[in-house]
């Protein structure tokens, strides 16, 4: 039976009422962040597909050395393995999102072209088969059919419910999303290939966030929670009672947790516009900071202030004795030493 045939079941909480009005509330907001960020959009755009890599790295758990992982993503080095293989493909696929009308039309060769890119030089992804049967002159038999009619009737009716505007957005790509697991359509990696249709199908229905906010780490902070509302919504599939509620608004408030943040950057961009850079980044060092942080929480709070020049002034600050590090690349953290009073505050 399944989610998308079934939508009529599914009754508004006021709690989701609630995250649909402030989602779409932020969501009206998009034209404003991109006047804001134009001038730098290529590069903010950039880093966040960046970003990206680097966060399906570690859900992916790969083994890959920090140098080996930035030669890759940062400098487009020609991969050796199929680790190296996957990140290259999936900074690809994220490249082509970019463009969220034309980067992922609603077909089925569309969606296998989305498996077969992610893992481009690693497997062969194509639509499983099953056992169909057939009856002829009151004989039945077994026949083998693809999978393929079952992911297009899925589309069919998802766009026919995108076109009648009946049901909101986030809600029918969460259907869509546990249809497609619950029908294991490719031969293999349906999980993986499912995040990606999930996020694609929230892409393109206009949620610009994902320009400037890493999807992938939202999905890694919320991981639990959202595999325990994958499996909420699995049961009772077949008899046409799944429950996605748990994971649309799950959804919806990773989505809200991401504009606020994107709300967090254009604040940081207007307090830096009009500051010096290092003393930006050394004043939220000594008074924003805790006292053992990140490279990562300085970008964080200043996305336009170049990693050349946190470089610069963290290298500053350890030679002053003011600052001590913890180890190396990215999970490298930094002890502060001393508390500085007379910096400038903001």
């Amino acid at each position: 039976m399944g989610c998308l045939s079934n939508m009529n079941r599914i009754t508004l909480q006021l709690e989701q009422l609630k995250s649909i009005t402030k989602l779409y509330q932020f969501k009206g907001k998009d034209f404003y962040y991109q006047d804001i960020l134009k001038r730098d959009l290529g590069a903010v755009v950039k880093e966040n597909i960046e970003h990206e890599c680097y966060a399906m790295a570690k859900l992916l758990k790969s083994s890959l050395t920090e140098n080996r992982l930035r030669l890759i993503i940062k400098k487009d080095s020609l991969p050796r393995t199929n680790e190296e293989n996957i990140i290259c493909n999936i900074k690809n696929i994220l490249s082509r999102f970019n463009d969220r009308i034309s980067g992922f039309d609603l077909e089925t060769n569309q969606f296998l072209f989305l498996g077969q890119r992610l893992f481009y030089n690693i497997k062969k992804i194509e639509y499983a088969k099953y056992d169909a049967i057939e009856t002829m002159n009151m004989l039945s038999f077994k026949k083998k059919e693809s999978k393929r009619d079952i992911l297009d009737n899925y589309i069919k009716e998802y766009k026919r419910h995108i076109q009648n505007g009946i049901y909101e957005s986030i809600s029918l790509a969460v259907a869509f999303y546990i249809d497609y697991l619950m029908s294991s359509i490719f031969n293999e990696e349906n999980e993986l290939i499912g995040l990606f249709i999930l996020y694609a199908l929230i892409y393109r229905e206009g949620f610009d966030m994902f320009k400037y906010v890493s999807f992938f780490d939202l999905y890694i902070k919320h991981e639990e929670e959202f595999k325990i509302a994958v499996l909420t919504a699995k049961q009772n599939w077949a008899e046409g009672f799944s429950n996605i509620t748990p994971l649309t608004n799950l959804i919806m408030n990773m989505l809200i947790e991401g504009y606020m943040l994107i709300d967090g950057k254009i604040r940081a961009l207007e307090i830096t516009s009009g500051n010096n850079k290092t003393n930006l980044v050394e004043n939220t060092i000594f008074k924003s900071l805790p006292q053992t942080f990140t490279k990562q929480m300085i970008v964080d709070r200043h996305p336009n202030i170049s990693l050349e020049t946190i470089d610069r002034t963290l290298k500053r600050l350890r030679m002053e004795n003011k600052i001590r590090p913890n180890g190396t690349g990215r999970s490298a953290t930094w002890n502060r030493l001393v508390e500085v009073e007379n910096l400038i505050l903001l």
